[in-house]
């Protein structure tokens, strides 16, 4: 090399090409992604409730003829997700109605997702090192993820999170070669394509495509030139979703949720605020109020001071007086990415706190790389390794104290939906025991929406096996909704009778006879639980049990 030739940027040691992680470290990612999977076991049997849930499910399923239009050619809802749209196909086509399908499809998006945070980590670590484990952890602990995870409705998220983390894994492998145009570049376009029509959130990765690339190689022509490739398929996503949706999407109504002494509220805005929005992004995802409504660090305003001028430091300012420096600018690179979804949702002007959930890989991310440039750099200075890393614990421990791995899922605000699916699946294994057509009318111990969709997930999951299901009654809590009385079913005082079943049954007093359910061409059963959610499942053409005695369940035939 000539004296005049300029010089090139090194590589620092820790820039160093990066190998893959250690069959040890792989083991203890997968660990824990078990334990960040294990709280919401709870909900493997739990049945879609919302009313955007059961249309997901319903209008994606075989049976209905045209699921093709739904997928392709249909608004979601405020959005164009197909990729999320043609899932619940799938997941139809390969277990039918039953809820714990379509729960372990959303679980394994979750875990797929936590190795891709694993993955991408060792790339941007650029080091075979077990550091990887604490982005993972902080992606499968932040209470963010009750606000997805638990939602079959959500599940948009997930895949827009999971694709576009793959699409990024890609990305910086590809960057390794001289060629602008590889494989990996290819396979990062697919994984990107699928990331955006998923979810519109995902528009946010495609400025850090060149910002790594340029981070990586050091030239941003070179960037932008590699970035064509992996950018084709955003300019069809926006046309496909115009023509669909008409409009560019989003709400009419624009709203925003926020904190307020700890309680969360959501009210709709008519004004821009702009900052509010991304204020709010910010403080739920580094301060979050958790989904139980418990403060975390917000409670100490000296840990957030403390925590908040770190990572000043660290993400903007640090990276900012040294770009030249590799090693000082992936902090900002990541930073960027994270404030993008603050952005995009400001622009929107709506905020959700489920929207924070795409937010989470980048934070965790954040953190994660933060804390291992830290003890990279300041572990032979043990004084200022220690002043650094005291915000940095805080955060993470700010963040985990309140998470599902090491609290349980939270179940308070929706306990309702958890006594309605405990019914509900206490009342498939009743209904297991009949053989052949029948009818079956029940009382159920749910809210009057709450029951009409279970009434649609109990007509689909039933309909090969020609059992048909008619609501008698419904009603919260469920002690005392029914009782047999001889040849009548005596509905109590709780429970609400819908208006044309009682014309059409001749209800009166809150009693049913039993005879008059009768139907000549198939037979009639009636069910419903007790005070401690224990069904009974009558032959309506039988005599009637005397008043506590056990339940009587028909058996084969």
């Amino acid at each position: 090399m000539t004296p005049t030739d300029p010089t090139p940027d090194p590589v620092p040691a820790q820039e160093a090409p990066a190998q893959g992680l250690s069959p040890l470290t792989w083991a203890a990612v997968l660990v824990v992604i078990a334990w960040g999977l294990w709280p919401f076991r709870v909900i493997v049997h739990h049945f879609a409730w919302k009313v955007d849930a059961i249309k997901w499910v319903t209008q994606g399923a075989l049976d209905n003829p045209a699921w093709p239009r739904w997928v392709f050619r249909t608004n979601h809802f405020v959005g164009y997700r197909p990729v999320a749209a043609g899932s619940f196909v799938l997941n139809n086509a390969i277990t039918g109605y039953h809820p714990e399908g379509y729960r372990i499809a959303d679980f394994a998006l979750h875990g797929l997702t936590a190795v891709a945070v694993a993955m991408l980590a060792s790339r941007l670590f650029a080091r075979r090192t077990a550091w990887v484990l604490l982005p993972v952890l902080l992606y499968l602990g932040h209470p963010a993820v009750e606000e997805a995870l638990p939602y079959l409705a959500r599940r948009s998220y997930l895949l827009a999170t999971m694709f576009g983390l793959f699409g990024l894994v890609a990305w910086m492998d590809s960057l390794k070669s001289d060629a602008p145009i590889s494989g990996k570049s290819w396979l990062a376009s697919g994984m990107l394509a699928l990331a955006l029509f998923s979810n519109e959130a995902a528009y946010v990765l495609l400025p850090m495509l060149p910002l790594l690339a340029w981070h990586t190689r050091g030239s941003l022509v070179d960037a932008i030139r590699r970035s064509i490739i992996p950018w084709a398929p955003a300019l069809p996503a926006i046309a496909l979703r115009f023509a669909v949706l008409g409009w560019t999407g989003g709400y009419h109504k624009h709203y925003f949720a926020f904190t307020r002494a700890g309680k969360k509220t959501l009210r709709e805005v008519y004004d821009f605020n702009f900052p509010d929005i991304v204020g709010a992004a910010y403080d739920y995802l580094w301060f979050p109020v958790s989904f139980k409504g418990d403060d975390t660090l917000t409670e100490w305003p000296v840990a957030v001071f403390l925590v908040t001028s770190f990572y000043f430091w660290a993400l903007l300012v640090e990276p900012a007086l040294s770009l030249r420096d590799r090693a000082r600018r992936m902090p900002l690179l990541l930073a960027i990415w994270f404030f993008g979804y603050a952005a995009l949702f400001g622009l929107s002007r709506t905020w959700f706190w489920r929207q924070g959930f795409a937010m989470v890989a980048p934070l965790a991310l954040i953190v994660g790389y933060v804390a291992f440039d830290t003890w990279d750099r300041f572990r032979a200075r043990p004084i200022e390794l220690a002043a650094r890393m005291v915000p940095q614990i805080a955060l993470v421990v700010g963040l985990l104290w309140h998470s599902p791995m090491f609290r349980g899922m939270t179940v308070g605000p929706i306990q309702g939906r958890f006594d309605g699916n405990a019914a509900l699946y206490a009342l498939e294994h009743e209904v297991k025991r009949i053989d052949g057509p029948a009818q079956i009318y029940t009382v159920l111990p749910l809210n009057k929406g709450s029951n009409r969709n279970a009434q649609q997930w109990l007509d689909k999951l039933y309909k090969k096996r020609q059992l048909y299901f008619t609501t008698l009654a419904n009603g919260l809590p469920q002690k005392g909704l029914a009782r047999l009385d001889g040849e009548a079913l005596v509905l109590g005082s709780q429970a609400a009778i819908p208006p044309g079943v009682q014309r059409a049954k001749n209800i009166e007093n809150h009693r049913v006879i039993l005879r008059s359910l009768h139907m000549p061409s198939r037979p009639v059963y009636v069910a419903f639980p007790d005070d401690r959610g224990q069904w009974t499942l009558h032959p309506v053409d039988s005599p009637a049990p005397a008043e506590g005695s056990r339940r009587r369940t028909p058996g084969p035939g």
